[in-house]
């Protein structure tokens, strides 16, 4: 009897199927594209409003930060030519150091008259104005001032029609200065100077 012959391999090919996880993968990302469609027709439903952009809420300033460098530089480079400016002007002092303590919102904060008068002290000083940093400080020197005594109108109006108004009142030339000489002493500790102006003769000896 003849040995019977070995048996063939099955060479039938075998047809996979996607295994149950691949399914569900699968099946996941159209449903979560449209879950997250569906959320927002919900929310567009109950009248919710859609994300905004974040906004800038950073307070503006009259100068920046480059026009400030210049200011500051050439504002100095006037003072050093002349010793005896820093002690007989008040005004353009306090105007320096308003640009020393706060920075590029000084034209915003400090008392309109201090920077007008300050510019008058200045005018005899400067020879040459066409300077970057002192025609920067002429220029939105004038745009502060013009635009705050609008805003300081605006607000007398509104007192007139309405009494009962509480405003915020910007602080006195005085009460600045005062503030202004404490806040000198406090780095010289010096004796307090008078409070008085030399405007019209910057070169007369003190007293």
């Amino acid at each position: 009897m003849a040995p019977s012959e070995p048996a063939l391999p099955n060479l039938t090919p075998v047809l996979t199927r996607s295994t149950p996880d691949k399914e569900a993968r699968s099946a996941a990302a159209p449903a979560s594209g449209s879950w997250s469609r569906a959320r927002q027709w919900f929310g567009r439903l109950l009248g919710r409003p859609a994300a905004q952009p974040a906004r800038k809420t950073g307070r503006t300033s009259t100068l920046d930060k480059a026009e400030l460098e210049k200011v500051r530089l050439h504002l100095s480079e006037v003072l050093d030519q002349h010793p005896q400016a820093r002690e007989v002007m008040k005004y353009v002092r306090a105007l320096e150091h308003g640009l020393q303590k706060k920075g590029r919102f000084a034209l915003d904060d400090l008392p309109v008259d201090v920077i007008r008068r300050a510019l008058e002290q200045l005018d005899p000083l400067v020879t040459d104005w066409s300077v970057e940093g002192l025609s920067t400080l002429r220029s939105k020197a004038a745009v502060a001032i013009a635009g705050r005594e609008r805003v300081e109108a605006e607000r007398a109006e509104r007192r007139a029609s309405n009494e009962t108004d509480v405003e915020v009142e910007e602080a006195s030339v005085t009460t600045f200065m005062q503030a202004n000489e404490e806040w000198e002493r406090s780095f010289t500790n010096s004796a307090p100077t008078p409070l008085h102006d030399t405007t019209t003769d910057p070169d007369k000896p003190r007293s």
